[in-house]
């Protein structure tokens, strides 16, 4: 019974954060607004402060609520909207081959003045157009670190095709099209936390039904090959811009895939769940990680525009906030009660001796604070550590990754400065956690060689 209580107090708790956290995110102070974008649809025009996507959704939340339109419209919208900046350069032909495959290429640009760099392990699936009905799911990958992907599994998707009542023959005339979405096996970006799954889940018929409403992705224009035979979606490039959500998704899929990359390739660690990150996190001028649940912030300035905060390109804090995901998915020292942080409140800044009185700045706990400090300086050093171990070679000399601040160039001073966090001889008297000072400093040294030996 007293297990059960626990159990039934924090799953209580978690819906009361998830509904703060969702109304604080939706919700603009009517005083604040200072309409800056718009979207026009069936000749009304909707605005909003916050981007272009925002006016988007309340074209189509208003749109849905008045019946005047279904969801497959809203597909429809968002296929043309959400793909509205991306560049399709055709740079293949249909041809025929022993081994048939439909190929392409996606890029991204992390600068508007850089280089367009592979899209590395994003998700894509093929879509199958048939007259009178929306597209068919058919298959799915995931790009390869030079941003190319490729199906072939034509046997699969005549079988899939046949049990939905479509028959397909060889030489017949086919149409396809792909999404691209910003997630990977173990992260994705979405404008929701609980929707965006559901979405992802659905297959067939019910894949291009359900609107991707809470998700982002780019869909390439309907391609048009004999069944059977190879074709390409050419390469398809996704240019940098600060006025449109579904791009700047991708550009934090990079990000994440970077910190999942070296979660997996380098550290082996074993990840059996998935983050969502959502974004726009809107009114909040910071990022967090609890669980599953990610956020990257945004914050709208109505009085001066210099103020307004933007965490999409800062890949430093993304990658610290997707080890706070690892911590919990690896159960390392991890802060896994949301009670605790509600009781002694979300403020975990370095600056702050979490050991003082809370009204000094602290939490007035020392083991809760010392855990706490140990858990930042964790994911900050992961995050560095990955940074460090990726930027060579990954972007163009003097591009760097929008990180707020010069490159690091000496990472061994970021790593004490990061452990210091919670090494303080004033406060902290207990040997085990001046042994586990110690440890972390042993851990963090032999992970350093042992990466810097790697490179």
């Amino acid at each position: 019974m007293n297990m059960f209580f626990k159990k039934s107090i924090y799953f209580v708790l978690t819906i009361i954060v998830f509904l703060i956290v969702i109304f604080n995110s939706t919700n603009v102070s009517a005083s604040t607004i200072t309409p800056v974008y718009s979207y026009t649809f069936d000749g009304v025009t909707y605005i909003s402060n916050v981007s272009k996507d925002h006016a988007w959704d309340k074209a189509m939340q208003s749109q849905l609520e008045e019946g005047k339109i279904t969801m497959e419209d809203v597909i429809e919208d968002y296929v043309v909207f959400g793909s509205r900046d991306i560049y399709e350069i055709e740079n293949n032909v249909q041809t025929y081959s022993l081994e048939p495959e439909l190929s392409g290429v996606i890029q991204w640009q992390p600068d508007e003045n850089c280089n367009y760099l592979p899209l590395q392990g994003v998700r894509v699936e093929l879509y199958f157009h048939y007259t009178g009905i929306v597209p068919i799911k058919i298959d799915e990958t995931y790009t390869n670190y030079d941003g190319s992907f490729n199906f072939s599994d034509y046997d699969a998707w005549k079988y899939k095709l046949y049990s939905l009542g479509v028959s397909i023959l060889n030489g017949a005339v086919s149409k396809y099209s792909i999404r691209v979405y910003p997630s990977s096996e173990t992260f994705k970006v979405a404008k929701d936390w609980a929707m965006s799954s559901l979405t992802e889940k659905l297959e067939g018929l019910a894949a291009g039904i359900f609107p991707d409403y809470f998700t982002y992705f780019i869909s390439s224009s309907v391609k048009t090959w004999i069944w059977n035979s190879s074709g390409s979606f050419g390469t398809i490039q996704i240019p940098y811009t600060t006025d449109n959500d579904t791009n700047k998704s991708f550009y934090i899929s990079q990000a994440l895939y970077m910190g999942q990359k070296f979660a997996l390739d380098i550290c082996n660690f074993e990840i059996s769940k998935e983050v969502t990150a959502l974004y726009p996190f809107n009114n909040f001028d910071s990022c967090f990680c609890w669980n599953i649940f990610m956020a990257i912030g945004t914050y709208v300035d109505a009085n001066n525009s210099n103020n307004n905060l933007d965490y999409f390109n800062d890949w430093e804090s993304i990658i610290h906030e997707y080890g706070h995901f690892l911590q919990a998915n690896l159960d390392i020292n991890n802060i896994d009660l949301l009670s605790e942080y509600l009781h002694y409140g979300p403020d975990h800044t370095s600056n702050h001796n979490h050991m003082a009185p809370i009204i000094n700045g602290g939490k007035e706990n020392k083991m809760y604070g010392a855990k706490l400090a140990w858990t930042e300086a964790w994911a900050t050093i992961y995050s560095l550590m990955t940074i460090d171990y990726y930027i060579i070679g990954y972007y163009e000399e003097n591009q760097y990754l929008g990180y707020n601040g010069a490159y690091i160039q000496n990472i061994d001073n970021e790593l004490n400065n990061s452990l210091k966090k919670f090494k303080n001889k004033k406060t902290l008297k207990s040997l085990d956690l001046d042994q586990l000072h110690n440890d972390a400093i042993e851990v963090a040294n032999k992970t350093m060689i042992l990466v810097k030996n790697e490179k």
